[in-house]
């Protein structure tokens, strides 16, 4: 299961911090935002393969069937191309992602993680339903991952 991941000396706010699931080597980074739209640009690696990706997302929808809470939401963009990591800081293109089952395994990955990420690595802090991510239609929560709050 994905956690927040900081290595040890490192400040809170380190370009080092990712979301991480050691059991499935997999990390999500936030590399920063995507311009005037509201979006994030990330990293998403699994052992040494990475591949893009940028989210869009929506603040300010209530839920009516949740006390009308507010709640956030990620769309996600793959970038297709996944790349082979070299570990240092080299990483060069490998194939394309756009057999749906590869690509699909990406996105899945990229939602888990998202939803753990939050805002700015802070999803297991925020209420189990804050944070959703659109994906094939349907929107994700934490709970559909089986992270139990």
């Amino acid at each position: 299961m994905f956690s927040i991941h900081l290595p040890e000396g490192e400040p809170w706010y380190s370009e080092k911090r990712c979301v991480r699931d050691n059991d499935r080597d997999v990390s999500l980074q936030f590399k920063g935002g995507i311009g005037s739209e509201p979006g994030r640009a990330f990293i998403l690696r699994q052992g040494s393969e990475e591949i893009s990706l940028t989210t869009a997302e929506q603040l300010g929808f209530v839920d009516p069937g949740n006390n009308k809470k507010p709640y956030f939401i990620y769309y996600i963009h793959l970038f297709q191309t996944v790349y082979e990591h070299d570990g240092g800081t080299n990483a060069s293109p490998r194939r394309f992602a756009n057999d749906g089952e590869e690509a699909n395994r990406w996105l899945r990955l990229a939602a888990e993680a998202l939803l753990i990420f939050g805002r700015d690595y802070n999803g297991p802090e925020l209420e189990p339903d804050y944070v959703r991510v659109l994906l094939d239609g349907k929107v994700l929560t934490r709970r559909d991952f089986g992270y139990i709050d």
